[in-house]
């Protein structure tokens, strides 16, 4: 039977720390070949005993390994106990490729293999294992058995995640097992460790024995059972357990699930692995949810209306994206949202909120599970059945997800994040989103709102420190200097921050779309910048609500007259020779697996500006005759690369001549293939903010020789041929 090591212990080198953990990428391969179901996985642990039982082949070394049992049956054969540190491989040195990981665990001492060990199996394997098989030959006998499931069971108790496995213990065909003396002792070990951890709280072996029962299920064969009927037959229980307890999970889910549990193996003595937090590494939590809850929830206060019942849905759409795991409710919430929804109960001083909010999620998120309907669609209906919502406009909160900050405001002036858009616009493609009407209030919307993709970079500008003339002058220049005349200077930016005379261009250029020449032709009218109350003014028949500083949807902007500021965002800004290069930006064509090193990757590379004239007058810059001929008919700028990368660590470095001759990096370039994973959402298996439905990430092909990735940029750099003037 084959088998691949996935996880081996490496001792580390003279002045680092150790020991370390090598986590190799090829086994979960298996995993891949498990489609459309969910594997069963059985864990073994043993030695020589355990592989003439099993009727495995000794391998040479000790190791975690995966073997494919069956189609959709993976057994995890475990002898890493059997490790001494002291001799241990060392780490390799030198760079490090993709096809292995290395995690250091510093909290363990060169002599705690069995701690090691234990905690790989209790904290990392037992959550994705059905059944687990555990031969008491190779641990010497019943007591270090024992030993080994008090220690186990201490494990578990500190999870914030309840979960239990189904343990069958292989006694020693030498010595005689007697189940009843196993679970006095067992009680007892437990209970000794119990009064020494918790000297406040002592507890009867009765009490020993219901803790024994809820984390373990065990059972016992008596040596005459056939042990490959009996592991399936074992396996099956298991699974049917898990699937009552909700940690069954799909093969795509394992694969996420177990690499982020081995990940987190050296912080686990701080805070135990939790499944649930897990699956939102990607899609995190927004970190200030409790400041937009707390937003939400006073204004609803304000005019007497009951909110309970929203902001629980609220949570329910941010618990549950397509393509989330089926968690039980009450974990989710209080993994989750506990916390936040905590230190709202102290703002408001409602003693009674958490329990309220707790009990509605859990039966909101129990009916659409059960009916299999959608949590964003099940939330907007409740919201736009709400008398109140309409009514209420949120400055720093989304007026749909309340979870969020938005970014664009609503024709009815009710503001969204920009995952509420894609929310909103379920048929739209692309950076261009037009919402229909309000989710809230149901009022119609007309403007266009635009997205930034998630791997460009922020093109910002800062307008200050001139009179009108020369900052007319010097927008005009930098216009003529890109060479985009057909496309509005209002697209350029992201971000505008502006003060003095520049607020008046980033209210024209910006808020009311008005062209350059308009501009100029309002300068002789222009007086100094005063800023009294809402108002912003410039002089007579120039002046500007300051809530078009607020609801500005073509960038962030932030202006100021010395005394008063106002903004929709948190300012930056860039020089402008970068503008240029920062319209084109870098995507994966698929999720490098890297089961191997180095990897063939597909990069892609587009242009923010969207199918248009403007975008055809900036190919023909480039010169690239098969691009031109796309983009006359219309069709967005792609240009796919293909590269060799050593590691996730590869910094993909792509570069174009800017238009004063100097190379300028695209968009977030050298960008690290680790952190383009994350920002373009590749791994987002467990769904998203947006709420769009995920597709199963596609992996990319292996590499064929060893491909240079600078020669592959090299040649893409040549592609990009210079803006001349």
């Amino acid at each position: 039977m084959a088998f691949h090591e996935l996880l081996v212990l490496r001792s580390g080198a003279p002045g680092l720390p150790g020991p370390y953990l090598q986590e190799n990428m090829a086994p979960y391969r298996l995993l891949d070949g498990i489609k459309g179901s969910s594997p069963n996985i059985a864990m073994a642990i043993g030695g020589r005993t355990k592989s003439r039982v099993l009727g495995l082949d000794e391998p040479r070394d000790y190791a975690v390994r995966l073997r494919l049992l069956a189609p959709d049956t993976i057994l995890a054969d475990c002898d890493l106990h059997l490790q001494p540190i002291c001799s241990a491989p060392r780490i390799r040195g030198g760079p490090r490729p993709g096809h292995y990981k290395y995690h250091v665990l510093e909290d363990f001492t060169d002599n705690d293999t069995m701690q090691i060990a234990l905690s790989i199996y209790c904290d990392a394997l037992s959550h994705f294992c059905d059944v687990v098989l555990f031969f008491v030959a190779d641990f010497g006998g019943m007591m270090e058995t024992v030993r080994f499931f008090s220690a186990w069971i201490m494990r578990a108790k500190r999870r914030t995640y309840y979960s239990r496995s189904r343990v069958f213990i292989v006694p020693a065909e030498d010595l005689p097992w007697d189940e009843r003396r196993f679970e006095f002792f067992l009680s007892a070990e437990l209970l000794s460790e119990m009064q020494g951890c918790h000297r406040k709280c002592p507890r009867t072996l009765a009490d020993v024995r219901d803790i024994i029962t809820q984390y373990l299920d065990i059972g016992v064969t008596d040596g005459a059972d056939d042990m490959s009927r009996l592991l399936i037959s074992q396996i099956y229980r298991g699974a049917e357990m898990r699937s009552t307890m909700g940690t069954k999970y799909s093969a795509i889910h394992t694969k996420a699930l177990l690499q982020a549990s081995i990940a987190h193996l050296p912080k686990c003595r701080i805070s135990p692995f939790n499944p649930v937090a897990a699956a939102r590494l990607s899609n995190p939590v927004p970190e200030r949810i409790g400041e937009h809850l707390l937003e939400a929830m006073t204004a609803f206060q304000s005019v007497d209306s009951d909110y309970t019942e929203l902001v629980a849905s609220a949570l329910v759409m941010n618990a549950f994206p397509p393509g989330m795991h089926e968690f039980p409710a009450d974990h989710v919430f209080r993994s989750l949202y506990f916390e936040p929804i905590r230190e709202c109960v102290d703002a408001l001083e409602d003693f009674s909120l958490l329990d309220r909010i707790g009990t509605v999620f859990c039966r909101i998120a129990t009916d659409i599970r059960a009916m299999g309907l959608s949590s964003a669609s099940q939330h907007i209906a409740r919201l736009q059945g709400n008398g109140t919502a309409a009514t209420l406009y949120l400055e720093n909160t989304c007026s749909l997800c309340l979870v969020q900050e938005p970014a664009f405001t609503l024709d009815c002036l009710h503001r969204i994040c920009s995952a509420c858009v894609k929310i909103c616009c379920p048929a739209c493609e692309g950076l261009h989103n037009t919402p229909s009407a309000c989710p809230s209030c149901r009022a119609r919307h007309q403007r266009v709102l635009v997205l930034a993709p998630p791997t460009a970079g922020i093109r910002s500008i800062e307008l200050d420190g001139m009179a009108p003339h020369s900052l007319w002058g010097f927008l005009k220049d930098l216009q003529k200097q890109i060479g985009l005349t057909a496309m509005p200077l209002r697209e350029y930016f992201d971000v505008v921050v502006a003060r003095g005379a520049g607020i008046f261009f980033a209210l024209t250029l910006f808020t009311e779309s008005w062209t350059l020449a308009e501009c100029r032709h309002q300068l002789p009218n222009l007086l100094r910048c005063r800023i009294r109350g809402n108002r912003i003014i410039f002089g007579k028949n120039l002046c500007w609500d300051l809530a078009k500083v607020k609801t500005c949807n073509n960038a962030m902007m932030t202006v100021s007259d010395g005394k008063t500021t106002c903004r929709n965002f948190n300012s930056s800004t860039a020089p402008k020779r970068k503008l240029t290069s920062s319209l084109f930006y870098i995507e994966l064509d698929s999720v490098p697996a890297f089961y191997s090193s180095p990897e063939v990757c597909t990069i892609i590379i587009s242009c923010r500006v969207s199918a248009s004239n403007a975008l055809l007058d900036l190919i023909f810059k480039l010169h690239r005759t098969q691009q031109v001929t796309e983009c006359r008919n219309m069709q967005p700028f792609r240009r796919q690369v293909t590269i060799s990368a050593l590691s996730l660590q590869t910094a993909i470095s792509v570069q174009m001549d800017g238009f004063d001759g100097k190379k300028q990096h695209i968009s977030n370039c050298p960008y690290r293939i680790e952190k383009l994973v994350r920002d373009q959402g590749l791994l987002d298996i467990f769904g998203n903010s947006s709420h769009t439905v995920p597709s199963s990430p596609r992996q990319s092909g292996l590499a064929e020789g060893k491909a240079d990735l600078y020669v592959e940029v090299d040649r893409l750099i040549e592609t990009l041929q210079t803006f001349k003037e």
